[in-house]
């Protein structure tokens, strides 16, 4: 039988990772205010990171429960980063996580013996879903790593297909209409982290011309096509582009399109 949520909150321990996935933002602040002021009634240090200033939904939720705000700031109790979304660099995921880890470290002292954080953004920043795997899985790594519970928060509509199967993939548990999952598709960060390197290795085994030649494939340039753009004779592209899918170990074209995309060769 799933948890209800405010049951579970009870026995999160360090290491724990969630994802609350939510419908509406009554219910965005609902949960996200009970995980802050679950850590903040137990004075453990509570850290929001968002793109927003903590929203007054949120301080509303705060202190009808009893938290004192100012109190709490003063104390360390509660911290807010707020990251520069709308930046180029900051949308790029090493620099998203090498951010979170920097700024884990600052609040991380002999004192600390944990943390507890909420990543909460409206939007999902990551150029591509190979991009937001590997930021997801990366964070759930820092949650092995460091003494921290982590909670992520989405919106159920901004989220694609891909992203969403990626969410159960990087979050062990998933919050939904209230209720806690264990994610049956949850698999180790190493395992992902692995894979995707392995992907971008296969890359960087093809020459400059057949990354050339793939990246007219991508965009639906026959071989004839491709033969006339590079001057080159369409048996000269036929072979590249058998080298390609043997060095990809890809054997049809369809799937060697999605692998290009994916990897953004496009």
């Amino acid at each position: 039988m799933n948890d209800s949520f405010f049951i579970r909150l009870l026995s999160l321990k360090e290491h724990d990772h969630l994802c609350h996935l939510y419908f509406n933002d009554t219910e965005r602040f609902e949960i996200g205010a009970n995980f802050l002021i679950h850590g903040i009634k137990n004075r453990e240090k509570c850290i929001y990171i968002s793109d927003k200033i903590l929203p007054k939904e949120l301080i509303e939720r705060l202190t009808g429960s009893g938290v004192n705000i100012d109190k709490a700031r003063k104390e360390k109790h509660l911290e807010e980063i707020t990251i520069g979304m709308h930046s180029e660099k900051t949308r790029e995921p090493h620099s998203f996580v090498r951010f979170i880890k920097q700024s884990l470290e600052a609040y991380l002292d002999s004192k600390t013996k944990l943390l507890r954080i909420l990543i909460s953004n409206k939007e999902v920043y990551s150029n591509s879903d190979t991009d937001f795997a590997w930021e997801k899985a990366s964070l759930n790594k820092i949650c092995f790593e460091k003494p921290i519970i982590l909670m992520n928060q989405f919106e159920v509509g901004r989220i694609g297909p891909v992203d969403l199967v990626n969410i159960f993939k990087t979050h062990p548990m998933i919050i939904l209409e209230g209720l806690v999952y264990e994610s049956p598709f949850y698999v180790p960060p190493d395992k992902i982290m692995a894979k995707l390197q392995s992907e971008s290795d296969k890359f960087r085994t093809l020459t400059s011309k057949e990354k050339r030649i793939l990246r007219y494939i991508v965009n639906g340039y026959s071989s004839k096509s491709i033969a006339k753009e590079l001057s080159i004779s369409i048996k000269t592209v036929e072979t590249h582009r058998v080298r390609i899918m043997r060095k990809l170990d890809i054997h049809k074209l369809v799937d060697l399109v999605k692998f290009a995309m994916k990897n953004r060769l496009t």
